[in-house]
């Protein structure tokens, strides 16, 4: 008897492997994609609690520096091209750079730390120095830093006089200040208001990974207990 065996196994033809492949191609981008977003939106996340976190640590350090000064001319120095700026209350004095320090416009003085630039400092300044001379040396034995976060800037600071009924020998100020990740000066809004990152659908957006932080506040100079 003659047996005969008949083998109907086939491979892929090129059309089906390349169908294959583009399904396979597409089902890897539409992964990578996900990863991707996820990976943004959790840094985005991130980045926006140590935002956070430091505006309210900034708030409550300036609330208490301004209470316990004498009422004081509330302007922001700035210069560098309004790259860096100061504000004085009479003992301490804030300073900053703006974004993410590309240009350094203010840095600490001679020691281990000269040429270092600086984010957002505190600094023991009896007579407020630091406003009269806008390019006096900052010592870093004198300064503290108020950007727990190395990722952190800030793009906007103002402070303004307020009307209304305080305490003779007192004066009350309204303080604003945007903090965001320090490499998103692309992604910020620089426009009137300042308010954020720029709108999906803008140049230049980036909504899933802009963190900006707009910190607004009121603080009394020269406060007292009434009697």
């Amino acid at each position: 008897m003659n047996l005969r065996f008949r083998n109907d196994s086939r491979g892929f033809t090129l059309v089906e492997l390349m169908i294959a492949m583009a399904f396979i191609a597409m089902l890897l981008l539409a992964i990578a994609m996900l990863v991707i977003q996820i990976g943004g939106t959790y840094n985005k996340g991130v980045t926006m609690k140590s935002v956070n976190q430091a505006g309210r640590a900034i708030t409550e350090d300036m609330r208490r520096t301004i209470a316990a000064s004498k009422p004081f001319d509330a302007t922001v120095v700035a210069h560098y091209n309004d790259a860096a700026g100061r504000l004085c209350t009479g003992t301490y004095s804030y300073i900053w750079n703006k974004g993410s320090l590309a240009s350094p416009a203010n840095e600490y003085a001679a020691g281990p730390h000269s040429a270092t630039p600086i984010r957002f400092v505190k600094v023991i300044d009896n007579g407020a120095g630091y406003c009269a001379d806008p390019t006096k040396d900052i010592v870093f034995g004198d300064a503290t830093e108020l950007l727990s976060e190395n990722n952190l800037a800030v793009q906007l600071f103002s402070i303004r006089p307020l009307s209304g009924a305080v305490f003779s020998g007192s004066k009350m100020y309204g303080l604003r200040m945007v903090l965001s990740d320090a490499g998103q000066e692309s992604v910020y809004v620089n426009t009137i208001d300042d308010s954020g990152c720029k709108a999906p659908g803008e140049d230049g957006a980036s909504p899933n990974h802009c963190a900006v932080n707009v910190v607004e506040f009121t603080a009394l100079a020269g406060r007292r207990e009434v009697r």
